[in-house]
């Protein structure tokens, strides 16, 4: 299959909220629109998007650089969607190529994502490509503007 991968632009936002809503996280296209934009603005992070040959979007990968005094230099997948009818079909793992082969060039040693442990596709998924499972763990969140309400998008 035929499969192009370039950076996002503004003009994939309905097709990137589409992807969002894949993992589980919906929102509204303005707060998206800011979202990409602050992330196209840095230098450490990278939104990729996968074509078909017909030019359609099927997937996209977000990753940055993710500096720790308890690790080597390493990159982050912030978030890794592919349509449905796209999967199996090599989508995922050309972003994740994509990723890793910009990690290189970062000088970065590892690359560390976080995946749900009932999304046993992905967890297959990612084994497939050569990730490892290190250890159990709890996203934690906390809203510093007090509301309770915490908006994913």
């Amino acid at each position: 299959m035929n499969i192009k991968i370039r950076e996002a632009e503004i003009e994939d936002i309905s097709v990137l909220s589409g992807l969002c809503a894949v993992l589980g996280f919906e929102g509204d296209n303005s707060s998206l629109i800011k979202r990409v934009s602050e992330i196209q603005s840095l230098d450490y992070h990278k939104l990729l998007v996968a074509e078909d040959k017909m030019g359609n979007v099927t997937g996209f990968v977000h990753f940055f650089v993710a500096p720790s005094l308890l690790t080597e230099k390493t990159v982050e997948i912030g978030g890794l969607a592919v349509f449905d009818e796209y999967q199996k079909f090599g989508f995922g793992t050309a972003l994740m190529k994509a990723a890793e082969q910009w990690s290189i060039t970062k000088g970065c040693e590892s690359i560390l994502l976080a995946t749900n442990e009932l999304r046993e596709g992905s967890i297959k998924f990612y084994e497939k490509i050569g990730y490892k499972k290190e250890f159990k763990t709890y996203f934690m969140r906390k809203s510093i503007d007090g509301s309770s309400n915490y908006k994913i998008l």
